[in-house]
């Protein structure tokens, strides 16, 4: 079990270094089908994760002077009253409601991640742009729900909105959504531990640990692989797991600890 987590964790941690922690997202369906976690577990557990891989590789950006810090701030302070909410929300669904819907928004994340693919190519300014706070509120807000509903660090959608709605440049998109994310999740954590979300702390610190140490390595390939490549590719890991989580609800009985 813990050569699992360990493995697990190191494939998540590259993830969330390359995609600005949006890699988080196969912590759930990893926790619940190679670990044997319950989906309600795993949406707690997935958190101690993501602050340990999306801090780590906040870090390596920062260094490479790549933050946005002020809209960094800004998402994040938008995005923590949403984390409550979402948070209140999860214990009310069952677990294959929330896989289902997990899966379906994965799907929809995945279409705008490809489409973000096509700009990233496209060289433009590199520098932070001004903070739209009509945006940054909303999307903050919305993003931050996902946070404590799901479990997830939010940068799969942190990173689209970023490019996409607030014109951030990729790669520090993908840089200011590890911050975003460090500091959401570590809210969102904090509230499922309040609410007596129980943890497998023995699983969750070796999946965390490996992840924290591959995260600066996904960071040093980020800058290395061709952005639309890493965008597309990425877009195409989203819509597989999409399919196999909604086959494995609707077709196969739904989670194995549902």
């Amino acid at each position: 079990m813990v050569l699992v987590a360990l493995v697990a964790g190191a494939c998540v941690g590259v993830a969330v270094g390359l995609a600005g922690g949006g890699g988080a997202v196969l912590a759930v369906p990893m926790l619940v089908y190679l670990l044997d976690q319950s989906v309600h577990a795993a949406t707690t557990e997935s958190l101690v994760i993501v602050v340990a891989a999306s801090g780590a590789g906040a870090v390596g950006h920062a260094r490479h002077h790549t933050v946005c810090w002020r809209l960094a701030a800004a998402f994040a302070a938008a995005a923590l009253p949403g984390s409550v909410v979402g948070t209140l929300a999860n214990r009310a669904f069952a677990a294959e409601v929330l896989l289902g819907a997990f899966a379906v928004l994965l799907l929809g994340v995945s279409i705008l991640t490809w489409r973000q693919g096509r700009r990233a190519g496209i060289d433009g300014p590199d520098g932070c742009p001004d903070i739209n706070l009509r945006v940054v509120a909303l999307a903050g807000f919305a993003i931050g729900s996902l946070t404590g509903l799901f479990g997830v660090g939010g940068g799969f959608a942190v990173v689209p909105a970023l490019v996409l709605l607030l014109q951030v440049p990729i790669r520090r998109a993908i840089a200011t959504s590890l911050v975003i994310v460090t500091v959401v999740s570590t809210a969102g954590l904090a509230e499922h531990l309040v609410a007596d979300a129980g943890i497998a702390w023995d699983v969750a610190l070796p999946f965390a640990a490996a992840a924290m140490v591959t995260a600066a390595l996904g960071g040093t390939l980020a800058r290395r692989i061709p952005q639309q490549v890493l965008v597309r590719g990425f877009a195409v890991l989203l819509a597989g797991l999409a399919v196999y989580l909604i086959v494995s609800v609707t077709l196969l009985g739904g989670p194995p600890n549902g």
